[in-house]
């Protein structure tokens, strides 16, 4: 007989979340960690999806805005609080 080949399902980690009733994962390896409540510095001139900057222990991140990827033009501002995270 021919030879027999198998496909290995391969099994990740991942970070669930939900925004607006909508369920959207990412690669838990690219999540450093998850913030709970945060003060964010508005960057001037930056583009929409940048909200502003946070210092995370004494580190600079960008704080971005998922809607602007997330949704087309017809997302609301009073939708549910930004996302943030950085690797």
């Amino acid at each position: 007989m021919g030879d027999v080949q198998r496909s290995e399902l391969s099994m990740e980690d991942l970070l669930i979340f939900e925004q607006s009733g909508q369920q959207y994962a990412v690669r838990s390896v690219i999540v450093r960690e998850v913030l709970r409540a945060f003060s964010a510095v508005p960057l001037p001139n930056a583009p929409p999806i940048v909200e502003g900057i946070l210092n995370v222990r004494g580190e600079i991140i960008p704080l971005l805005d998922m809607r602007c990827l997330l949704y087309t033009s017809s997302w609301k501002a009073d939708m549910e609080p930004r996302t943030a995270g950085s690797r």
